[in-house]
This record gives structure tokens, sequence and C-alpha cells, in this order.
């Protein structure tokens, strides 16, 4: 599965509820659903979840320091985007590229 339905897929993958994955990526939960529906058809490993409210986990950016909130304003604006759109993807491609690890470099990732 590729696109925006491999990204869901990877998501759920590493244990994130439907809604937050709803949430992260702007689409409704009906959609992501459907996607993980459809994964499962073709014969993917997706774990079932918890039905209820959402987990809202979400990044607040008033509490980012004023030097990193600036960076990442200078950042979008260069790309026409907002500071909440490109903190957005930037998650999506450390957890699609598993990279958490390499950036923090705090010798707890995978081996």
């Amino acid at each position: 599965m590729s696109g925006r339905g491999g990204i869901v897929v990877v998501l759920a993958q590493r244990g994130v509820r439907p809604a937050d994955i709803a949430c992260q990526l702007g689409m409704q939960r009906d959609t992501v659903y459907a996607h993980l529906r459809k994964a499962r058809l073709a014969g993917m490993d997706i774990p079932h979840f918890k039905t209820g409210a959402p987990g809202r986990k979400h990044v607040n950016l008033a509490s980012l320091p004023p030097e990193a909130s600036q960076y990442f304003e200078a950042e979008a604006r260069k790309r026409g985007m907002d500071q909440k759109t490109i903190i957005r993807r930037l998650l999506i491609l450390v957890a699609e590229d598993d990279l958490a690890g390499a950036l923090l470099d705090d010798g707890k990732g995978a081996p």
C-alpha cells in the first residue's frame, strides 16, 4: 500500500490509534478506518484498537522554545505553509523513516 493509505498503515502498525492518525494527517476517521479495512483484507497485520474518545496527544506549539518556534515559522514560510503543517509533516517523515533514534542520538533506538 502506498501514499496516504501506506502512511495510515505504518502508523497503525506502530500502535497509533485511528483517531490520532486522522488528526495527525488531517483526514476523517472514516477514511482512516477504510484504509485499515482495505489493508486487513489484503492480509496485512493491523492491530485492532479499542473504540472511544481520541487520545488528543497533540504538540502544543505554545510550549516550543522561542528559538525553535522562530525556526519552524521561517521554514514554513519558505514553503508556503503554516508552522503546524510543517511540524506535522516533519513528524510523519520521522515516523515513516524511523529517524527518531538517529535524530536524538541518545543510544536508545534500534541497534
